[in-house]
């Protein structure tokens, strides 16, 4: 069985912003990177660009950040974000 090939590239929004997109050969979104803010200091956490530090690879869905994850800036745990629309 062949398996379907996935490619990344970019698209920019009205405010000239670049969101990642998943793509499959047809061309229709698989997954959007989408952004969460911290509620208490406002750090924010990008899917598109991970976050190195803690080992979490760019492309990483923010349900496969572990739960353990705790705001860099402030402490708090993963359960003090909420996701943000950009644009």
């Amino acid at each position: 069985m062949a398996r379907r090939l996935r490619e990344l590239h970019f698209e920019y929004d009205a405010s000239s912003l670049a969101r990642l997109i998943c793509t499959d050969r047809s061309g229709d979104d698989l997954k959007e990177m989408r952004k969460w803010q911290c509620i208490v200091c406002g750090w924010i956490y990008d899917e598109a660009e991970g976050y190195e530090e803690e080992d979490i690879a760019p492309g990483t869905a923010w349900e496969n950040v572990p739960e353990d994850f705790v705001c860099p800036e402030c402490g708090v745990s993963k359960e003090d974000f909420e996701m943000i629309e950009v644009g």
